[in-house]
């Protein structure tokens, strides 16, 4: 049975509001459809999606080489990857070492994303109060186009890398 109030149907048959215009409601209000942009809707569940992340703590003393890998598999070819190094690196100064000591981020081996260069600070001297600490940061955001497993290499050519880690982001676009 319809519900009317002043002649008009509130309430069908099939107990829908018709007609109400604004109305306020407690309790829970399901609908098969809302119209308008819905900018006024509150409470609304949020679906942050899911972050694939990769970490890895490579140790604490490396020299030149290889300090470490890690693989990481896209779950879309079309997702980007953030890749971030972090690291403390031990750098000698004196004149009679000379040269630069280049950090370089690769995939695959041998194919360079990625470097820092660290120039020589041409301090003098040769004992051992020239080697100095420096913070050894390093960020790049890699599109392999693959959901194959990606491996990625970081190399340290000359001095020492003390205390690295490095971690892998996956960001959908």
């Amino acid at each position: 049975m319809a519900i009317q109030i002043n002649g008009t149907t509130v309430i069908d048959n099939s107990r829908n509001i018709t007609n109400a215009g604004n109305g306020n409601f407690s309790g829970t209000v399901t609908a098969s459809q809302f119209n308008g942009n819905g900018a006024g809707l509150t409470n609304l569940p949020v679906n942050a999606g899911t972050v694939n992340m990769a970490t890895k703590y490579f140790g604490d003393s490396f020299g030149s080489g290889t300090v470490g890998t890690m693989t990481f598999t896209p779950s879309s070819s079309s997702n980007k990857l953030i890749i971030i190094f972090g690291g403390s690196m031990y750098h000698h100064t004196s004149s009679n070492r000379g040269g630069t000591t280049t950090f370089n981020l690769q995939r695959p081996a041998g194919t360079t994303l990625n470097y820092v260069n660290l120039a020589n600070d041409q301090n003098g001297g040769g004992d051992s109060s020239n080697w100095r600490q420096y913070d050894l940061n390093m960020s790049h955001l890699d599109s392999p186009g693959t959901t194959g497993t990606v491996t990625y290499t970081f190399v340290l050519s000359g001095d020492n890398v003390y205390r690295a880690a490095a971690s892998i982001y996956e960001v959908t676009p």
